[in-house]
């Protein structure tokens, strides 16, 4: 009887909570302590700093070193699914990909913090596994600001199709770059020096 009881309160608990309207979360501004990251973020934004550009590709990514002009973030994804003696598991990239205005939420991180005076957005994966989160749309415009300081200029651009006729035009228009190598994996341990992983290019 007694966990007959239980299971009703529970459930009561759980009906209610879900009946509730969800309320609007602020994206929120945090400070990093963990030193070790905080040096690896440093290092990795000073890497891309001083990357020399690829003259074998056409790609605009690789041929313009868009850090040393003073753009790019990095993205940090915090936690995980952890096993032995690892205590925490953080991956960090460099980026320069903006967030539209219709992305949906889970798009954006709940956190965000500067490192190197750079923006840093702060992911943590094993939160959106227990909650949905449901950002309000002020929040949501100010961390797109935050994001579009970091970022090369939109311009206006006109579009043609293919008799010559303008298609439509676009007064911001932006080109994201994506980066899918030159991240790190960073693994706090508990009895042993932290393990550093980086992607080579």
């Amino acid at each position: 009887m007694k966990y007959l009881a239980s299971f009703f309160i529970f459930s009561l608990l759980v009906f209610s909570a879900f009946g509730q309207k969800r309320e609007l979360m602020e994206i929120q501004y945090i400070t990093i302590k963990d030193t070790f990251l905080v040096k690896e973020m440093e290092k990795l934004i000073q890497d891309e700093v001083n990357r020399e550009p690829d003259t074998t590709t056409t790609d605009k990514v690789f041929t313009e070193n868009f850090f040393a002009k003073g753009l790019g973030y990095v993205r940090l994804y915090a936690g995980g699914n952890l096993e032995g003696d690892t205590l925490t598991r953080y991956y960090i990239a460099p980026s320069l990909v903006s967030i539209k205005k219709e992305a949906a939420d889970y798009v954006y991180p709940p956190f965000y913090s500067y490192v190197g005076g750079r923006l840093v957005l702060v992911y943590v994966p094993v939160l959106e596994n227990v909650t949905k989160f449901n950002f309000s749309k002020k929040s949501k415009k100010k961390l797109r600001k935050r994001v579009d300081a970091f970022l090369e200029k939109p311009r206006d651009m006109t579009f043609y199709d293919m008799e010559g006729n303008v298609a439509f035009k676009d007064k911001h228009f932006r080109i994201d770059y994506f980066r899918i190598h030159d991240d790190k994996y960073i693994y706090i341990l508990k009895n042993k020096p932290p393990i550093v992983i980086r992607d080579p290019l």
